[in-house]
């Protein structure tokens, strides 16, 4: 199952390579999508192989997917978080997946919408580009608020 999975993300990786030389600015979503999954890899690689190298020792990949530092007097019903360093693992990991995900949105939705209603100076395509971004985000997380809010018990 885990090899599979796997050899999926490498097709993946691989299907993405290659629409470099179509496009210049897979580049970037290739690099970034390269980065996002190391963390992961090697998280999941831990997972299968420390039960049989190194037994006890917590998964040091973690920290990138994970928020550390659980208050040890909170309920699994509703947990709390204290500060620490590897915060800013956290941090830095959801940085680069919120990175590729602004290009992926900008390169392969907005870009070929802007061509279709005929922007064509690069500046105004990119502009195009950022504004669809910008909809697409506060779209999902403002609807993501309001339910989260009204789901919540502190409303009035």
């Amino acid at each position: 199952m885990i090899s599979e999975l796997l050899v999926g993300l490498l097709n993946l990786v691989c299907a993405l390579a290659s629409c470099k030389r179509d496009n210049p600015h897979m580049t970037y979503l290739d690099s970034a999508l390269k980065l996002l999954f190391i963390p992961i890899v090697l998280y999941i690689n831990w997972e299968v192989l420390a039960p049989y190298v190194a037994q006890g020792i917590p998964n040091p990949f973690a920290a990138f997917l994970f928020i550390s530092y659980p208050v040890p007097t909170s309920t699994s019903e509703n947990p709390r978080y204290t500060k620490g360093y590897l915060d800013l693992v956290f941090i830095a990991y959801h940085i680069v997946f919120f990175s590729f995900v602004r290009q992926v949105v900008t390169i392969t939705a907005c870009r070929p919408i802007a061509k279709y209603f005929g922007i064509k100076k690069p500046a105004k395509v990119d502009r195009f580009g950022e504004q669809g971004y910008a909809l697409v985000y506060f779209a999902i997380f403002g609807v993501w608020g309001v339910v989260r809010s009204l789901n919540s018990s502190q409303l009035p």
